[in-house]
């Protein structure tokens, strides 16, 4: 090759030299200058040969190895003292030929620090595009930035994009007046619906709304105020906080419309000496009541109820007993409460004699003095009485000439005790509902026979039971014992349809086994049904099979298998199966007879079946309901 063959140079150019950069000191003398200016000029004609011999050397390299070179050398900046990386102002390289003084030998030019960027970047106004897809492998491609930078092609779009979407987001909702809250009106909602919301709700929820709004504060207190039971209240402390309440503000006294108590103030017993000062506090929130219209007090007591001014609709006295006076009290103090609907004494086991009861002028008319004519009451006493709960020896003078429709019986004597269930049952019948339900309780202290409980049971169907619908029995025997009763007196009620058996106590052990189901007597030799056959064909099962049992020998081989189609399941306990005896035995002797509920709690109810021609009455057992009652008589 040509230039392989040319003669190397004794002294080659130093890089100083090639680049043109002068490394004289700055603050070299002149006189040193003047006496340097021949050398110079030597110098700068020896650095112009050698640039050309370098040019022509590199252009026979590219056209040897097919790499085209660079357009120009002019395109890169000199920045001087700067290495790449660094940024300075754009200059154009020196290229006068004027002569640069010698390099000085304390200051070197440092090594190993790459090439200069003034080699490497072009003076374009300074504008670097940074490509958005990979890099093109075009060797036309111009390099607008410096190989040292760190290659920004390689990183997705979706990653820059990304990051000025989060400003903008930022930006715009920092732009964005976003409006305050709008407070809502709570005056806007009717208070009927608030009280009537809070009705529903718990009542320590209640007291904490009544904290949120103040136009929560009196629905809430109607809520919390209007129903008073103080019953299950163990600590007398809060019973006497709470009557020094209704003492002090009469504007919550007056929203209360229901109060009940076991005990008066400071006793659990009403003989077991009560604070006369608690007593007086108990009168005078009872006088600051005057809108209540239900009372529950353990124990009459006319002083409390003297200053009174409501008008109730339902008292409820829990007391076992009443002296001839406070009975007296009673009867008198009745007449002021025009409005009573309920009366309920329903663990009054006391007994009185007629005397003590007709002695009362408000009860008797002024010209009756026989015990005849005791039931004889004035029409304007209690003319709204429609419910009464009361024993056997109140019954016949509060019964009569009141509209009662609903009446609970306490059963307290036997007939060996002077008992008259006939006289019972025709005052009772005099009563201008008529009575349509009826409850006979039987108490369980004095314990009442079954022959008793048979005579009350016939009196009642001869005397009521042309227009009673519904007979509660509250029955402290054995099962099996009423069970009977009842198919005896059935066919005496005529409009019956509801039957409830209820037990208050748990049932005494059986002194016999339950009866066997009624298996039909055969006369043909045939041997008899098993039971299950017997409850296959009763009327209260949904099919009818033939009318021969299955695998008799009367019974043809096709029958047998229809039947096999019809049969239906008889897992079922075996209490439901006696249970299922009795109804259709009952439903038989009383046609109307649509619900029943036994002692066990179970409850059947009456509905449509399909039979095999005709459509008969069924039974369904449609759940259990509790049979343990509370004191007073309810479930």
């Amino acid at each position: 090759m040509s230039f392989l063959g040319r003669r190397k140079r004794k002294t080659p150019p130093q890089e100083s030299d090639l680049l043109g950069i002068s490394t004289a000191h700055p603050n070299s003398s002149n006189a040193s200058l003047r006496s340097k200016t021949s050398m110079s000029k030597g110098i700068g004609e020896r650095l112009d040969a050698s640039q050309s011999n370098l040019r022509r050397r590199l252009s026979s390299f590219a056209s040897l190895t097919g790499i085209r070179p660079k357009s120009s050398f002019e395109a890169g900046p000199v920045r001087h003292g700067k290495a790449i990386g660094f940024t300075a102002s754009p200059s154009k390289p020196s290229r006068s030929r004027s002569p640069s003084p010698s390099l000085s030998l304390t200051i070197r030019p440092p090594s190993g620090l790459g090439r200069r960027e003034s080699v490497c970047v072009q003076d374009e106004g300074w504008t670097q595009e940074f490509p958005r897809g990979r890099a093109s492998k075009s060797v036309d491609l111009e390099h607008r930035i410096s190989l040292s930078l760190p290659n920004l092609s390689i990183i997705p779009p979706d990653i820059e994009l990304l990051r000025w979407e989060v400003v903008s987001q930022s930006d715009a909702e920092s732009e964005i007046d976003v409006p305050p809250p709008r407070s809502f009106d709570f005056s806007r909602i009717p208070a009927d619906l608030l009280r009537f919301v809070f009705s529903y709700a718990d009542r320590s929820d209640i007291a904490s709304l009544s904290r949120v709004c103040s136009h929560f504060l009196q629905p809430a207190r109607t809520a919390l105020y209007s129903d008073l039971d103080l019953r299950g209240v163990e600590d007398s402390s809060r019973m006497d906080k709470c009557l020094s309440v209704m003492v002090s503000n009469r504007d919550l006294a007056s929203l209360v419309r229901t109060f009940a108590c076991r005990a008066f103030p400071d006793t659990a017993n009403y003989g077991g000496g009560v604070s006369s000062f608690m007593m007086v506090t108990f009168a005078i929130a009872l006088t600051n009541m005057h809108q209540l219209h239900t009372l529950t007090l353990p124990h009459f007591a006319a002083h409390l109820l003297h200053h009174t001014t409501f008008r109730l609709k339902t008292l409820t006295v829990l007391s076992e007993s009443l002296t001839e006076d406070e009975m007296t009290q009673l009867v008198s103090w009745l007449p002021t409460q025009p409005t009573l609907v309920s009366l309920s004494l329903p663990n009054l086991i006391s007994h009185y004699s007629p005397s003590s009861i007709t002695n009362s002028p408000t009860l008797i008319p002024p010209d009756t003095t026989d015990d005849t004519t005791a039931s004889a009451i004035v029409p304007h006493t209690l003319p709204n009485l429609s419910t009464l709960h009361a024993p056997t020896s109140l019954v016949p003078f509060l019964a009569p000439g009141r509209p009662v429709q609903t009446l609970s019986l306490s059963i307290h004597t036997t007939l060996y005790d002077g008992l008259k269930p006939s006289a019972i049952m025709q005052s009772i019948a005099k009563s201008s509902g008529p009575i349509k339900h009826l409850t006979i309780c039987a108490s369980i202290k004095n314990k009442i026979d079954a022959r008793t409980f048979e005579r009350v049971l016939m009196s009642t169907g001869a005397e009521l039971g042309s227009y009673l619908e519904q007979l509660d029995i509250e029955w402290i025997l054995e099962d099996e014992v009423l069970y009977k009763l009842v198919l005896a007196v059935l066919p005496r009620f005529k409009k019956l349809h509801t039957l409830r058996l209820l037990r208050r106590s748990p049932p005494p052990p059986p002194r016999s086994p339950p009866p066997p189901f009624p298996l039909p007597s055969s006369s043909d030799g045939t041997p008899p049904p098993s039971p299950s056959w017997v409850l296959l064909t009763s009327k209260i099962y949904a099919h009818s099979p033939n009318s021969s049992p299955p695998g008799s020998p009367l019974t043809p081989m096709s029958a047998r298998s229809r039947f096999t189609t019809k049969r239906i399941s008889l897992d079922i306990p075996l209490s439901r199966a006696h249970e299922r005896t009795h109804l259709a035995a009952w439903k038989k002797n009383c046609p109307s007879l649509k619900i029943v509920s036994f002692l066990s709690g179970a409850e059947w109810k009456i509905g449509a079946g399909v039979g095999s021609a005709v459509d008969v009455p069924l039974f369904t057992h449609v759940g259990t309901s509790p049979t343990t009652l509370s004191p007073g008589g309810k479930i």
